[in-house]
């Protein structure tokens, strides 16, 4: 389940996506792109036509690692 790994805010036009487990942060290195805006010093800016592609994969690739 993300909901242990990352944080999730809905700013309408964008959503900020936070990575907050060891696992998750070093999934957002890996996979989003150097150049994704960032909020802060750990949110990643996303648009919503690619959030749900994003926690897709992240959530197959977590729940896969943990197996």
């Amino acid at each position: 389940m993300l909901s242990s790994h990352v944080s999730l805010f809905n700013g309408g036009s964008i959503y900020v996506l936070t990575p907050v487990s060891p696992e998750a942060i070093n999934w957002c290195d890996q996979h989003l792109p150097d150049d994704t805006q960032r909020w802060g010093a750990t949110g990643y800016v996303i648009e919503p036509r690619y959030l749900g592609d994003i926690l897709q994969g992240m959530e197959s690739d977590l729940s896969n690692s943990a197996r």
